[in-house]
């Protein structure tokens, strides 16, 4: 499924960026799918959600958490072929499980995110060793303009930036 220039980049710089990786029909089941969850309501023993205030004081949901056992059709269609798993498990060189899954929302007025470093927020070790890998699926196109996702190319050997808010 990756190609060794994947694989190479991922090495050199600490991720690696799948493009077209769901077909455009997919892509919009996504977003209709997310959509969907964001109109939940707040949950007292399924779901974890999050909420901040828009610019204008509106309460808007900004993450949900533990949400893909709720919602059938999107499990699926991000899990049911393997193929996440199989690109984290080729890049690791290892088996992987998932931790957790995350919705962020990015709205133009509300709070957003200071920049930081995010795989350090989970608090749990190996005796030896620290692995994650963080799978981002970006829903709607983004740019400087509208807040967009960045990486720091290379900064995975540097370790924990204690300068930085962990996220």
């Amino acid at each position: 499924m990756l190609t060794d220039a994947q694989r190479e980049k991922w090495q050199k710089d600490g991720y690696v960026k799948l493009e077209r990786f769901f077909s455009l029909a997919a892509q919009e089941d996504i977003s209709i799918f997310v959509e969907d969850v964001s109109r939940w309501d707040v949950s007292d023993d399924k779901w974890l959600m999050w909420s901040e205030k828009t610019t204008d004081n509106r309460k808007i949901v900004s993450k949900v958490e533990n949400f893909l056992d709720y919602h059938d059709p999107l499990r699926h269609l991000l899990l049911e072929d393997q193929r996440i798993k199989s690109a984290v498990e080729d890049l690791l060189g290892e088996d992987s499980r998932r931790l957790k899954e995350l919705l962020i929302f990015h709205y133009p007025d509300s709070g957003g995110y200071r920049p930081h470093q995010d795989i350090y927020h989970i608090p749990h070790r190996l005796p030896d060793r620290m692995v994650h890998a963080v799978v981002a699926i970006g829903i709607d196109d983004s740019d400087p303009d509208n807040g967009g996702l960045f990486f720091s190319p290379g900064n995975h050997r540097r370790g924990y930036f204690p300068w930085m808010p962990a996220g």
